[in-house]
């Protein structure tokens, strides 16, 4: 996924870069925000700093959240089993086969193992399974290296807040976060849980109140090399975005050209559109899809020739793909004259 910027909320990144150093005093971030105020591409934006510096692991949490076994095996799987001795050998205990704890076959197949204890288990005893688990994983972690990043982006907190999941995530596996610097908790949503007992101590709570001033996303645009006529231009596409984060930023890559990007104008692009309707049928226009690998179901409004040739215009062009689709419709129709790019 390429890197982006991201319009404002500077504060909140100089923030993330202490958090995820070594020592740092508090380990457990939330970011709260409606829909549109851009938290999942603050976390994407996270996540693309570090992920070449340290373990993480990302998870989307609804419809009242996941198998906690889930949580472990995929945290297990990145960062591997043979670095999480105090774990697995806590789950061989619950097994009664502790002998096998150090051997790589059977570490091989520890998430079945691992579900079967948690299957095995009812109750009180669930619980007491799960923050057993808990602890053992928090002694592996006090060894990592770098801080193990675990990101929950959205935290559905309406759905999961009666959830085991929900209970046994704030009120016990946070508190370990908190007493662990081999951990790093990132929580974004609508609604996320309120810091509480020994973790409120470790956390740090923000709200994102989302960002429609429109000399922040000219400043934005202009600093990615958007070539954006006026404020009023700008003006336009905020409102036909209704101020939804994501919706602005892909009116703003289809609106407006690149200063870097020769290929790409408003005149060429009509042209473009303007020979496709000539040219092909909507049955076609899917068998080019077909012979760029694009899945012709993620291309909207393919109810219309009209419709399905701009959207897949627009798509190309978000992924630096124009160039390659005027090609491929040049050796479709070749004894057409076609718009020159450059």
């Amino acid at each position: 996924m390429p890197y982006k910027t991201l319009a404002n909320y500077e504060k909140e990144q100089v923030l993330f870069t202490e958090f995820m150093e070594s020592g740092a005093d508090r380990n457990i971030l939330l970011f709260q925000g409606k829909n549109g105020s851009g938290s999942s591409q603050l976390v994407e934006h996270f996540v693309n700093l570090v992920r070449h510096k340290t373990t993480f692991y990302s998870l989307k949490l609804q419809s009242g959240g996941v198998p906690i076994h889930s949580l472990f095996t995929q945290m297990g799987k990145k960062c591997r089993w043979k670095n999480l001795p105090y774990f697995t050998r806590m789950v061989a205990d619950k097994l009664g086969e502790p002998e096998n704890a150090e051997n790589p076959v059977w570490r091989g197949s520890i998430a079945k193992h691992l579900q079967k204890v948690c299957n095995h288990s009812n109750g009180t005893s669930l619980m007491d399974c799960y923050q057993d688990l808990a602890d053992a994983w928090f002694a592996d972690a006090e060894s990592f290296q770098t801080p193990f990043l675990l990101v929950i982006d959205p935290y559905d907190y309406l759905l999961t807040e009666t959830s085991l999941f929900d209970k046994w995530f704030r009120e016990y596996f946070l508190e370990g976060v908190a007493a662990c610097n081999g951990m790093r908790v990132v929580i974004s949503g609508k609604e996320v849980p309120e810091p509480q007992g020994e973790w409120s101590i470790s956390s740090s709570l923000h709200e994102l109140k989302g960002i429609d001033k429109v000399q922040t996303w000219m400043v934005w645009a202009n600093k990615e090399g958007y070539q954006i006529p006026s404020e009023e231009a700008l003006s336009k596409v905020l409102r036909s975005a209704k101020g939804i984060y994501s919706d602005i930023v892909d009116l703003i890559e289809i609106s407006f050209p690149k200063a870097s990007d020769t290929s790409v104008s408003f005149k060429w692009t009509a042209q473009l559109k303007e020979a496709m309707m000539e040219r092909f049928i909507t049955k076609e226009v899917r068998e080019l899809c077909f012979d760029m690998a694009i899945d012709p179901e993620e291309i909207p409004n393919r109810e219309t020739i009209s419709g399905f040739v701009q959207e897949l215009i627009w798509y190309c062009q978000r992924r630096k793909r124009l160039e390659e689709l005027f090609q491929k419709c040049r050796e479709a129709r070749p004894k057409y004259e076609w718009v020159v790019v450059y």
